[in-house]
């Protein structure tokens, strides 16, 4: 995608996005948070992956994408944090959280 043509599919997404309906959509999340990372907008990415795990926060898929995709975004900190969170709503990742655990201490 071109940078000119992002202000139309920003549009696109967030026009789809407004119905009540198509909000709880977690494809429609996955594919606007794609196409931000993919036109290299890792920070407008990050808050629509915020907005997509408020809308669809039941979605392994879309909190598993977003830890991977946008790590470079989140601290260490933040990354345990999200996890935690998945765990609190009951999704599990395959993950060793002593990786994580030290990830964050060597970041201190």
């Amino acid at each position: 995608m071109e940078r000119r043509l992002a202000p139309r599919w920003r549009a696109t997404f967030e026009r789809a996005l407004a119905s009540h309906a198509s909000k709880a959509t977690p494809l429609l999340w996955r594919c606007y948070v794609g196409a931000e990372i993919a036109v290299g907008q890792l920070a407008a990415a990050r808050r629509v992956f915020l907005r997509a795990v408020d809308a669809c926060p039941w979605d392994k898929a879309i909190w598993l994408d977003g830890i991977r995709d946008l790590s470079s975004v989140f601290t260490a900190k933040e990354r345990s944090g999200l996890l935690d969170t998945m765990r609190a709503k009951g999704i599990h990742a395959r993950t060793d959280m002593y990786e994580v655990k030290l990830e964050l201490l060597s970041s201190a």
